[in-house]
């Protein structure tokens, strides 16, 4: 277990600089604005390296909450194809996803309700709602008092 926990650590380093780099990238090449807010979280989500390689999606409940569902991810599928355990993504996905969408606009808070590790069953409640996913979901939303700009 050792070796595992040595490993997630350095994917959370490496995330916590490549995601940085990725967020910036994206709002060169899609101009977003410095503080886009929510709208310019959701339209760079879309041009992640992962958007490309997982089946994902972002749902916009209220003004100020973006949820972002991965809905497969390859590394999971293959994980499992191969009779591997599930890999340990919520403590990679915290630091990668935060720091992602804090990059896109700083006023942007995130937590992590549910990882892949954490779902044994397809028909987890999230808030009363099924939610129909096997991996990660997170939620953007605005502190208090910074809703403007959405």
């Amino acid at each position: 277990m050792r070796e595992l926990d040595e490993a997630v650590e350095c994917d959370i380093e490496a995330w916590r600089k490549f995601t940085v780099i990725e967020a910036k990238r994206i709002m060169t090449f899609l101009d977003l604005p410095k503080h886009g807010g929510l709208d310019a979280l959701e339209r760079a989500l879309k041009f992640r390296l992962y958007a490309f390689l997982n089946v994902q999606e972002c749902s916009r409940p209220d003004d100020v909450t973006l949820i972002f569902k991965m809905l497969n991810c390859r590394v999971q599928s293959a994980r499992k194809r191969k009779g591997l355990p599930d890999h340990p993504c919520k403590p990679v996905g915290e630091v990668e996803y935060s720091l992602f969408a804090s990059t896109i606009d700083p006023r942007i808070k995130t937590s992590c309700l549910l990882a892949h590790q954490t779902l044994i069953r397809k028909n987890s409640i999230v808030d009363g709602r099924l939610l129909w996913s096997k991996s990660k979901l997170i939620i953007c939303s605005f502190g208090e008092n910074e809703h403007s700009s959405r």
